[in-house]
């Protein structure tokens, strides 16, 4: 007798969807839906293709220059994915982690490319025009992203 497998929602949503909402929850702020829930993406924010996803993101609108949204994404990734396995990885302790992403942060480049280089991610640079030609990115929802 075959068995039929139900997939739900939350299996058949994309990495860069799921990625486009916890960016607008855990960054911008806005709520969650019922089915995408904080927990869901906190979860789901320690799959390599999530992340990277969400931290694009997070460096794409950052609109104020201080690399604010950045940082935040960087602290809620290394909260998905565990501070301690994080620190160990890069080599910085936790403090000195909360520290460089807090408000008041201002990670050294040595430290930000090593935090990098443990998520498996590096910096990339690109000129203005890059920001002219990209689409607009909207939330699954259909509502498109503001700037801070």
């Amino acid at each position: 007798m075959k068995t039929k497998t139900r997939r739900t929602l939350q299996q058949i949503i994309k990495p860069d969807e799921i990625a486009h909402e916890a960016y607008a929850v855990l960054v911008q702020k806005h709520v969650a839906s019922r089915r995408l829930s904080k927990e869901f993406l906190l979860d789901r924010l320690q799959e390599r293709a999530v992340y990277t996803e969400f931290l694009k993101l997070c460096m794409e609108y950052d609109y104020k220059g201080d690399l604010q949204s950045l940082r935040e994404g960087l602290a809620v990734v290394i909260k998905a994915i565990g501070p301690g396995k994080v620190a160990k990885a890069t080599g910085l302790n936790r403090v000195t982690l909360y520290r460089m992403l807090g408000e008041d942060g201002n990670p050294s480049l040595n430290n930000l490319t090593a935090l990098l280089r443990a998520l498996n991610l590096s910096l990339w640079i690109v000129d203005k025009e890059f920001y002219g030609l990209r689409e607009q990115v909207r939330r699954r929802s259909g509502r498109p992203f503001k700037g801070k």
